[in-house]
């Protein structure tokens, strides 16, 4: 069975590590904006009230716990009106926020800017992985909010590839002037060994290497930045059996079909988190 990198699985709040990383980037994102020390809302009453978020373009709803453990932060309450992984038009009333007005308040730019990112996202991960048919779609490390951008991947339907450094050994291109594959050590950490070739030199020397050496994990060759015309020649002449095979490098939507190529196991992009499309929201308190 060829291994797919994907942890998703991982990302909820039971698992420690990821709540604990959740705290630290939500507490970064809150106190950065001072939301204890809103000014706004020193005229503002502080009766309990409550707020609607409503769509103004379509979007998929996503990370639901995530959204609710936010916005405990200001002791306000998250009610979901939709269901998590539920796509939604525009218009659509989304969520019901419960709490001081003082407190909403405090806590609105970085709840919206949160959904916004994680929406849009999600919509870009469905809009890869729902126009291959041959391969899988992963989401590299090029994602300003680390786990919870591949979270809201996730339900796009794309692989989170690791979530950080220590679930894998990456050999890149500068490891080769670092070191040699056979200096890679597997501690009890590594979940798989991935080694980066940009030519049919270091092609062949990872195959070769890779044949020699059993590593106890998943082995995955990544070819970087190869023509799809390259890639079909490769498979063609080179025995990939056993390991599991990426393809990276300039894949975008508009040419990702042209590598979803029978015999590559996954194709890898950094576009979703960084050409995500955007998702309109706002937030109106409910007037009584």
């Amino acid at each position: 069975m060829v291994f797919k990198p994907d942890f998703s699985s991982e990302l909820i709040l039971a698992n420690e590590e990821y709540k604990s990383y959740l705290f630290e980037l939500f507490s970064l994102l809150l106190n950065s904006d001072a939301y204890e020390s809103n000014s706004s809302n020193d005229f503002v009453l502080k009766q309990g009230s409550s707020a609607t978020i409503s769509s103004k373009s379509a979007g998929v709803f996503c990370c639901l716990d995530e959204l609710k453990f936010l916005a405990a932060f200001a002791n306000v309450e998250f009610v979901a009106l939709v269901e998590d992984g539920a796509s939604f038009d525009s218009g659509i009333d989304l969520v019901l926020l419960k709490g001081d007005a003082g407190a909403i308040l405090s806590v609105e730019r970085v709840l919206l800017n949160v959904m916004t990112r994680c929406f849009g996202i999600a919509v870009t991960a469905h809009k890869f992985s729902s126009q291959v048919k041959n391969v899988d779609v992963a989401m590299t490390r090029k994602a300003m909010l680390g786990m919870l951008d591949k979270k809201a991947a996730s339900y796009g339907g794309v692989l989170t590839h690791r979530l950080s450094l220590s679930d894998a050994i990456m050999f890149k291109d500068n490891y080769y002037y670092l070191a040699n594959l056979e200096d890679i050590v597997v501690s009890e950490r590594v979940r798989f060994v991935e080694v980066e070739v940009d030519s049919i030199e270091r092609l062949e020397k990872c195959l070769a290497y890779y044949r020699g050496v059993d590593l106890g994990v998943p082995k995955i060759v990544m070819l970087d930045n190869f023509s799809p015309e390259e890639i079909q020649a490769i498979l063609k002449k080179y025995n990939f059996a056993g390991l599991t095979l990426e393809v990276s490098g300039g894949v975008h939507l508009k040419n990702l079909s042209d590598y979803d190529i029978e015999g590559v196991d996954y194709v890898s992009t950094s576009q979703i988190a960084n050409s995500y499309q955007t998702v309109d929201l706002s937030l109106n308190f409910d007037k009584k």
